[in-house]
């Protein structure tokens, strides 16, 4: 069986988020989900081979959160508030995609984007 993911730090928006990393299909696969929470400092780094639009969805989540786009060190999309559908079937649940190939996505507390007014173009520091 797998470890616990390994854990960066990413920088954006002037905060500092300690990020668990899915390079991983498995890793990505189960994501965030069965996690209780996170706090306004932890995020999940997801790391991909190519820039593509990925699908993401709320497959086990327990809340909501903020899912932010990025390719080459920078926010190309944001996704505010992606909510938990409980009971939902796995055909049922929303995908979301970015407007734009993305190759790294940061899952955040819902509303952290708001919060600390992180914006589409901001620098992305950290990661790999």
């Amino acid at each position: 069986p797998a470890g616990p993911p390994a854990v960066i730090q990413i920088s954006l928006a002037g905060r500092q988020v300690q990020a668990d990393v899915a390079d991983t299909e498995a890793l990505r696969e189960r994501g965030l989900g069965f996690r209780q929470s996170l706090s306004d400092d932890q995020g999940m780094w997801f790391v991909f081979d190519s820039p593509q639009r990925y699908a993401f969805w709320m497959k086990n989540m327990n809340f909501d959160i903020d899912i932010v786009w990025i390719r080459d060190q920078r926010v190309v999309d944001i996704t505010p508030q992606a909510r938990v559908q409980p009971g939902a079937a796995d055909a049922e649940l929303v995908r979301y995609y970015p407007s734009v190939a993305a190759d790294r996505v940061l899952e955040l507390p819902a509303g952290w984007a708001d919060r600390y007014g992180l914006q589409v173009g901001a620098a992305v520091a950290g990661g790999s």
